[in-house]
């Protein structure tokens, strides 16, 4: 399976970490406010979201064909 998808959703502002280590690719907690954390995460299927984060809410996705870091998204040391 080649297909990510890229997601973005509210999760715990206390801990967005998630609740299974490691989760199925690399994520990122990219806000807070108004009692929730921003995350974006790659995910193999949508339902992995609240598999892993299952306080997950206002989930948008969008298909990708590979995991794209930046200097805002780095590589995890964890992901390899």
């Amino acid at each position: 399976m080649s297909q990510w998808l890229r997601t973005r959703f509210h999760a715990n502002e206390e801990d967005s970490r998630p609740v299974k280590f490691p989760p199925p690719g690399p994520f990122w907690e990219t806000s807070t406010g108004a009692g929730y954390a921003t995350v974006v995460a790659y995910v193999r299927l949508l339902s992995e979201v609240t598999e892993y984060w299952p306080e997950a809410t206002s989930i948008e996705c969008e298909q990708r064909d590979e995991i794209v870091f930046t200097e805002r998204f780095p590589r995890p040391d964890w992901w390899r």
